[in-house]
């Protein structure tokens, strides 16, 4: 294998190790906050907060030390307030216990928002995309009904496609 692309190779899953660019799976991206451009792989059980117990660690200083967590049953993923002062919201409403959330779902804590992403399960995400059977980087490359710029969806698409790619090459020993 040429040295640059095992190096391209190294950095693309390094970048997969400290959980900035996954590749695949459950995932919650900084849109806006202290924490912008951050993305969090999750799974059930994953405390979200500013505190040093949490899993998924923000600097927001507007979050609790323990904020929410995610909760995974039966392919669902969920988000429950752990009675933060500054509450949690989903798709701007407050979430007063137990939420489920979809791909394209916007969560507010503090000052941070974050947006769901990499849910697999296609009744989960009834966009048509999701129906036709699309991959998730596909998914995430459509336009939200708020008529966001679909630029950062499409930025983290190709991030995605690109760790998928270079882990392709590592496997196969290019």
């Amino acid at each position: 294998m040429p040295r640059h692309t095992r190096l391209i190779a190294a950095r693309i899953l390094g970048h997969a190790s400290t959980g900035r660019t996954p590749a695949c799976g459950p995932r919650l991206a900084i849109v806006a906050g202290p924490d912008t451009g951050r993305v969090l792989p999750v799974s059930g059980g994953d405390v979200l907060g500013r505190g040093a117990g949490a899993q998924l660690r923000l600097r927001d200083q507007a979050t609790s030390r323990a904020h929410l967590r995610l909760e995974e049953t039966a392919g669902e993923l969920a988000i429950v307030d752990l009675g933060s002062k500054n509450g949690v919201e989903l798709n701007g409403r407050r979430v007063r216990s137990r939420a489920p959330v979809r791909n394209g779902d916007q969560v507010r804590v503090g000052a941070t928002v974050l947006e769901v992403a990499g849910l697999e399960d296609a009744i989960a995400d009834p966009s048509p995309s999701a129906i036709a059977g699309a991959s998730p980087a596909a998914a995430d490359l459509e336009v939200s009904p708020k008529g966001d710029s679909a630029g950062p969806r499409l930025l983290r698409a190709a991030a995605a496609l690109l760790l998928t790619a270079g882990a392709a090459l590592v496997a196969a020993g290019l």
